[in-house]
């Protein structure tokens, strides 16, 4: 009796144990996910950053301003205001907007479709968008031809690039679905950059 006693704390003992390795390891396997995560983030968030410096380097405040635009950070955006591109209600790219593309188009260019951010950049897409006046509809089309015309625009002006901007540069309009502040500021062209997240699930899917 006193023997079967002692084999079961013995079983016992030895489950208990394997059962503490187990905990042991999966607590080492969470933190070199979590540190590998956290790898990874922040290789996205300097290539974001690094991207960012690239715009602020090429464009000085003061073309911004003439330009009648901004860059926003977070965002990977470089914002227009569309009241300096289009008169109201016009959708054509007048020639005060070609000679403006034409100014800044190849210089932003020449960062966002750089080789060394070929696997980073997923697409530049242009963005149409427009404030509150009007109907939704009318203004998904405005907002949508606008953005449309702008790429077009662009894929004619710059035959070097053209195959990619066709693989990479989309148009949206968004109507008044993102408004801003105020009125003039809601009616916008965006050029925004869209940065690979989905590479960023990849590498931490492989990390699982």
């Amino acid at each position: 009796m006193f023997l079967r006693k002692k084999n079961e704390l013995n079983i016992w003992q030895s489950v208990s144990d394997l059962m503490t390795g187990l905990v042991i390891i999966f607590l080492f396997i969470s933190i070199l996910y979590v540190a590998q995560s956290k790898h990874v983030v922040y290789q996205y968030k300097e290539v974001n950053n690094q991207i960012y410096e690239d715009l602020m380097s090429e464009f000085t405040p003061e073309e911004l301003n003439e330009y009648g635009a901004e860059i926003d950070k977070n965002e990977l955006v470089i914002r227009f205001q569309s009241d300096k591109l289009f008169a109201n209600d016009e959708k054509t790219v007048n020639e005060s907007f070609k000679n403006l593309l034409e100014h800044f188009w190849p210089r932003f260019a020449k960062i966002a479709l750089n080789e060394k951010y070929a696997d980073d950049i997923k697409e530049i897409r242009i963005e149409g968008h427009s404030s509150k006046v009007g109907t939704y509809e009318y203004n998904l089309n405005v907002s949508q031809e606008r953005a449309r015309n702008t790429l077009l625009e662009i894929r004619k002006m710059d035959e070097e690039n053209r195959e990619k901007i066709e693989s990479k540069v989309t148009a949206a309009g968004f109507s008044y679905s993102r408004p801003r502040e105020t009125v003039d500021a809601s009616r916008r062209i965006e050029f925004k950059i869209v940065t690979d997240s989905d590479k960023v699930l990849d590498k931490l899917y492989d990390g699982l």
